[in-house]
């Protein structure tokens, strides 16, 4: 309801197997509804497991690490 006042990145994988408790289409409906700045990214292959975060760990430090820079500015 409330929205977060900053970027958020968002990977989920196209074969997790949570993917229907997880139910990112109605993340980004509501992203948009909020007008969130958000990357919502859907991950071909990847599902629920160390392998899939494992692989998108860097993407998201460094998106953690541009985000508190632009704080400390």
């Amino acid at each position: 309801e409330k929205g977060f006042d900053g970027p958020i990145l968002i990977d989920t994988g196209t074969s997790d197997q949570f993917i229907d408790l997880l139910k990112p289409e109605a993340l980004a409906h509501a992203v948009a509804e909020r007008r969130q700045q958000a990357t919502l990214r859907m991950q071909p292959g990847y599902d629920h497991s160390y392998f899939f975060i494992a692989s998108f760990m860097r993407d998201h430090i460094a998106h953690h690490a541009e985000a508190l820079w632009a704080v400390m500015d």
